[in-house]
């Protein structure tokens, strides 16, 4: 998760950065922001709010496994 949000930033910044470097007429990047924040934003839901509880042998395990 922590790449995907560096990732998002870095890309939107960019984006930005091209917009200001253009003229700065319509602010087009609103739409990849948005976009890409709200699947952030359920993406880390998600995260936050599983669905079912892990067992402590899946935890251990995934941990292991990074």
């Amino acid at each position: 998760m922590k790449r995907q949000v560096q990732a998002y930033f870095t890309v939107n910044l960019a984006l930005i950065v091209i917009w200001l470097l253009t003229g700065m007429g319509y602010f087009w990047p609103i739409w990849p922001v948005f976009g890409w924040g709200i699947s952030l934003a359920v993406q880390s839901w998600k995260l936050a709010h599983p669905e079912r509880d892990f067992s402590t042998e899946e935890i251990e395990a995934e941990m292991r496994r990074s």
